[in-house]
């Protein structure tokens, strides 16, 4: 959307710039996960269970912000797309770690790719060190 249609008080809060880039970023991301037979919700699963193999179930719902109802939903999900594996945990049978498939790895690599391309799409009109910048101030702000 052109910025000529925001007021000059919507361009000044912090709040109405990041949901509106947040959004623009959930918009292209949730089109391109659609074209390969996902949702975003699996996608952030398989991105933190790719970084942390074995990983208990518990954490995952904790690292992607999501109640323990959902999480057995997703991990149902991805189990049934044969995403990922669910192994009973050695010292404690009551809690599942959970371990990407060969094909969840290939998806992996797709949403790695998806990334990219949204990434440098959206950021594209920054330079290099404001990339960089704006990184941090993300990481600074999280």
């Amino acid at each position: 959307m052109d910025n000529m249609a925001f007021s000059n008080e919507l361009l000044n809060s912090y709040v109405f710039l990041l949901k509106n880039v947040s959004e623009k970023f959930d918009e292209m991301y949730e089109i391109h996960l659609n074209e390969i037979g996902l949702k975003s919700r699996h996608a952030e699963v398989i991105l933190v269970v790719n970084s942390n193999s074995g990983i208990s179930q518990k954490d995952i719902g904790t690292a992607v912000k999501k109640d323990r109802t959902t999480m057995v939903k997703i991990i149902d999900e991805l189990e049934a797309m044969k995403l990922i594996t669910r192994k009973t945990d050695t010292k404690d049978r009551r809690f599942f770690n959970i371990y990407l498939t060969e094909n969840g790895e290939e998806l992996y690599k797709k949403i790695f790719e998806i990334k990219q391309i949204i990434e440098s799409t959206l950021l594209a009109p920054l330079s290099d060190m404001e990339k960089i910048q704006f990184k941090k101030t993300l990481i600074k702000i999280l």
